[in-house]
């Protein structure tokens, strides 16, 4: 019985397999998507100081947080098929040194126009960080651990969103918000300059080189599209991961300050739970998913229905709950997503040979970023049509867009039920044998 991919392996000796300066390079690759994520919901915290410095009203205000996402969403078609291309070093270095100066332009800018253009810059650049990072650790490091080392991709992309809290809010108080955007553009200058240096992808081209055709960027495109086992993750990832921020970075916020009373550092340390629950979970994320369900799919699963089921207190009973209610949805809520993120990226690895590593899982991204920038809109048109003759969004406000986000987890979850299984012996198999065109 053929079980030595699955069980038996030791993580540490897989891992240390692979010589140090990839191992480093990796460690700034994770680095770089902690920035990501922080620039991603940075906007939130310091969004009172950002509406009195820069003069802007409620909907400038709601446009600056949403641009990030569309560049981010649209550039997840390229980017698989360029790093599939010109490979990690040149595209992350590079797109670092975009994320630097963009970050030390928006410290600088004082109108709102500036402002929106160093986002949209930022959006754009730190696109390309997880994808290739997905696609060197696929390269380079053992199939078995694959899963465990995306999730811990995920999880450094939590602590960056936990970095954008109350780390934050204690940062901007203590300095401003200028100060600190412009020591993030600096950290992604020497970020820029570690990835230039420690990441070696001259082998992974090499091999690209050697193939006796390339798979052209459309039919690579093609070819992904044309797995039917993509459209239930697609449909998964712009569901589920739309809803999650349309509330964790756009309505928690509003909704535990302004429904239920809460202050502000109350409010920040409640939607913490969010990301600590993740980060207690993602670690085991791959460990339960290689080595005790032996299955991708059931992990997804869990995290999907539980997502449904946890939902429903903030739907009906939108300002009743109290708060070690909502700390304990949050909590569970966060332990759910932390143990369905590393094995659906996995997933998308494994319905394709690795050629297409690349490709697949950004095509599966912008999935993500295309629910995190409609669903939240849709959302907030629906609550703003309750909203009569004042401009003071109320509980059956909320209770509504609840409902609408309620609908969007169960619509995630149904496309879960419906999506394909794989194992690491079946991807085994499909790499062996090549991509024949």
């Amino acid at each position: 019985m053929e079980t030595k991919h699955t069980i038996g392996f030791s993580y540490k000796e897989m891992f240390f397999k692979v010589n140090l300066r990839l191992r480093g390079a990796l460690f700034i690759l994770y680095l770089g998507y902690i920035l990501a994520m922080f620039h991603r919901v940075s906007i939130a915290i310091m969004a009172d100081r950002l509406i009195e410095d820069l003069n802007l009203n409620l909907s400038q205000m709601t446009i600056m947080a949403a641009v990030y996402f569309y560049p981010y969403a649209l550039m997840q078609f390229p980017v698989g098929i360029l790093v599939d291309r010109i490979g990690p070093k040149r595209l992350v270095s590079a797109m670092l040194l975009l994320t630097s100066f963009a970050s030390i332009i928006f410290a600088f800018a004082t109108t709102f126009q500036l402002s929106i253009i160093s986002r949209l810059l930022i959006g754009l650049s730190v696109s390309c960080i997880f994808v290739p990072t997905e696609k060197f650790i696929a390269s380079y490091f053992p199939a078995e651990i694959f899963s465990t080392l995306t999730s811990l991709l995920v999880f450094s992309g939590i602590i960056g969103i936990l970095c954008a809290s109350v780390p934050l809010a204690f940062l901007v108080e203590l300095l401003d918000w200028r100060t600190v955007y412009f020591m993030m553009g600096v950290i992604a200058l020497v970020l820029s300059f570690a990835t230039w240096f420690l990441l070696d992808d001259r082998q992974m081209l090499k091999q690209s080189e050697h193939k006796p055709k390339q798979i052209s960027s459309k039919l690579a495109m093609k070819w992904v599209l044309s797995e039917w086992g993509m459209w239930p993750i697609a449909i998964r990832n712009f569901f589920g991961y739309g809803a999650t921020m349309a509330f964790q970075s756009l309505w928690a916020g509003p909704y535990l300050m302004t429904i239920l009373g809460m202050n502000r550092i109350s409010a920040g340390y409640l939607i913490m739970l969010l990301s600590l629950g993740q980060l207690l979970s993602l670690p085991f994320s791959g460990i339960l998913s290689d080595k005790i369900f032996h299955s991708r799919k059931l992990p997804m699963l869990i995290g999907s229905l539980g997502s449904v089921f946890l939902w429903i207190p903030f739907t009906f009973y939108t300002s009743a709950l109290l708060t070690w209610h909502i700390a304990l949805i949050f909590l569970l809520s966060g332990l759910l997503a932390g143990i369905s993120s590393g094995p659906i990226f996995t997933l998308m690895k494994e319905l394709y040979p690795t050629p297409l590593t690349g490709t697949a899982i950004g095509i599966g991204n912008f999935f993500n970023m295309a629910g995190a920038a409609i669903i939240p809109l849709l959302c907030s048109v629906a609550m703003a049509q309750s909203v009569q003759s004042s401009s003071a969004l109320t509980a059956s406000s909320f209770a509504i867009g609840f409902r609408y986000l309620l609908l969007a987890y169960g619509i995630a979850a149904l496309a879960t039920i419906f999506s394909k299984d794989t194992s690491l012996e079946k991807n085994a198999s499909i790499s062996s044998e090549g991509y024949k065109i």
